[in-house]
């Protein structure tokens, strides 16, 4: 869903993206991934402020990226 989210770049396409990637993160907020989905929407989406929040988030729970 975020990849094609953010291929087309829609405005909806991006919301439901946002929507699925914080209900991952409700589920599991210690999945570094999600933060960092969550953080590719937001900046998408213009957000740099909370995008920056997301990806830093995401380097805390797995500082090495893996």
């Amino acid at each position: 869903l975020v990849e094609r989210a953010l291929r087309s770049g829609l405005d909806e396409d991006l919301a439901a993206a946002e929507a699925a990637a914080r209900a991952r993160i409700a589920a599991d907020p210690a999945g570094p991934e999600h933060y960092r989905r969550l953080g590719q929407v937001l900046d998408a989406q213009g957000r740099t402020g909370a995008a920056a929040e997301a990806l830093a988030r995401a380097r805390r729970l797995d500082p090495e990226g893996t």
